[in-house]
C-alpha cells in the first residue's frame, strides 16, 4: 500500500526548504531538475529499480554540488558550514521520503522498506530542528527564537513522536503483528529530552553575556522548562507513551495500570505548577511590558496585582467552562 504519512512528513519538511534554497545555485537546481526528469522517464518505462537508483544518484549529485558551489562560504564562517551540513541531512530525508513511495521496494525488499520508514519518521524531528531554528532566527531574531523553538518542538513532537502506525509493517512482515508502530523508544525518548533541554540551552547560550539576576530572567528561564513540560503532561499517555507500563500480554496497558504509573500520579501537580509559571511569564513578558500603560492610573503594586487577579479569574473561567 501507499506510504500513509506523507502529510506529516511534508508538513515538517516543507518549511525547512528555506535554508536549503538559500545555499542552492542555478547549477544545483539544474542537476536536480535533470535528475528528476530522467527518473520520471525511467519510471514511465517501468524500470522501477533504476528509477530508485537515479533518485539517489541525483540527490548525491545535488549534495556534492552544494559543497562545490559554496566552498568559499565554508571558509568564511562556521555558520555556513553548519547550514550546509543541515542541508546534507535534509537531502537524506528527501531521499528516504522518495524511497518509501516505491511500491517496487515493498515487493522486493519489505524489510528495507520498513527500515526506511522508521529512519524517515525517527530522523525527521531531529534533522529539521536546526533548520527550523535557523529560519526562526532569520525571520524573528535571536531574542524571540528560544520560546518559538520550544513551541515549534512541541508541534513537531505532537506530529511525529506520538505513536504513529506503520504503513506496512504488519502487511509486509506478519511476524511483527504486535509491533505495528513505526517508532521505537530510543528516537522518541531522545527527542523528548531535546524538547525539554534544547530551548533552555539556546536561551542561555544566546544570553550568557547579558544575563542578570531578576524576576524577569527567572521567569524566562522557568517558562522554557514549563512550556514543554505542560505540553508533555497535558496528554501524558500519548506524549510519554514510552514511560507507560506494559500490559499483561505485552500490549497496551490497562486504565488501572496507567493511573498507577508515576507519570500519572504526579500529573496534575506538574500541570498546575507549569501552568502557573507560564501564566506569570506571559503576564510579565507580554501584558506587563507591552500593555502596562493601560493601568497607569493605578499605583504599583496594585496595577500588577490587578493584572494577576485578572489572569487568575480568566484561568478559572476557562477551567470551569
Amino acid at each position: 500500500g501507499p506510504f500513509k504519512h506523507n502529510a506529516k512528513v511534508g508538513l515538517l519538511l516543507g518549511p525547512c526548504m528555506l535554508p536549503l534554497l538559500a545555499v542552492s545555485g542555478k547549477f544545483t537546481l539544474t542537476i536536480l531538475l535533470c535528475g528528476m526528469v530522467f527518473a520520471y522517464i525511467l519510471d514511465y518505462l517501468n524500470f522501477k529499480g533504476w528509477t530508485l537508483v537515479t533518485l539517489w544518484a541525483t540527490l548525491c549529485s545535488v549534495w556534492l554540488s552544494l559543497y562545490f558551489s559554496n566552498v568559499l562560504l565554508i571558509w568564511q564562517s562556521l555558520f555556513n558550514l553548519f547550514i550546509l551540513m543541515n542541508a546534507s541531512w535534509f537531502i537524506l530525508l528527501m531521499g528516504l521520503w522518495g524511497t518509501v513511495q516505491f511500491r517496487w521496494l515493498q515487493l522486493h525488499s519489505p524489510e528495507l522498506a520498513i527500515v526506511c520508514e522508521r529512519l524517515l519518521i525517527g530522523l525527521t524531528p531531529v534533522i529539521v530542528l536546526p533548520l527550523v531554528y535557523t529560519s526562526l532566527v532569520g525571520i524573528l531574531g535571536v531574542s524571540n527564537a528560544p520560546v518559538l523553538i520550544s513551541l515549534a518542538m512541541c508541534a513537531i513532537h505532537h506530529v511525529v513522536c506520538k505513536r504513529v502506525k506503520s504503513s506496512w509493517k504488519v502487511a509486509l512482515v506478519p511476524a511483527a503483528a504486535d509491533e505495528e508502530y513505526v517508532q521505537g523508544i530510543p528516537e522518541c525518548a531522545i527527542f523528548t529530552i531535546c524538547l525539554a533541554v534544547v530551548p533552555l540551552a539556546l536561551f542561555l547560550i544566546s544570553r550568557h553575556r547579558i544575563l542578570t539576576i531578576s524576576i524577569t530572567q527567572a521567569l524566562n528561564i522557568a517558562s522554557l522548562v514549563a512550556i514543554p513540560v505542560f505540553y508533555l503532561f497535558f496528554d501524558a499517555v500519548k506524549a510519554l507513551w514510552f514511560l507507560m507500563p506494559v500490559g499483561a500480554t505485552g500490549g497496551a496497558p490497562s486504565k488501572a495500570q496507567i493511573a498507577a504509573s508515576p507519570v500519572m500520579r504526579f500529573r496534575k501537580l506538574i500541570l498546575l505548577v507549569s501552568y502557573l509559571i507560564i501564566q506569570h511569564w506571559f503576564q510579565n513578558r507580554i501584558v506587563g511590558s507591552r500593555y502596562g500603560h493601560l493601568l497607569l492610573g493605578m499605583p504599583p503594586p496594585y496595577n500588577t496585582m490587578a493584572i494577576t487577579l485578572g489572569f487568575y479569574c480568566l484561568s478559572l473561567t476557562v477551567y470551569l467552562s
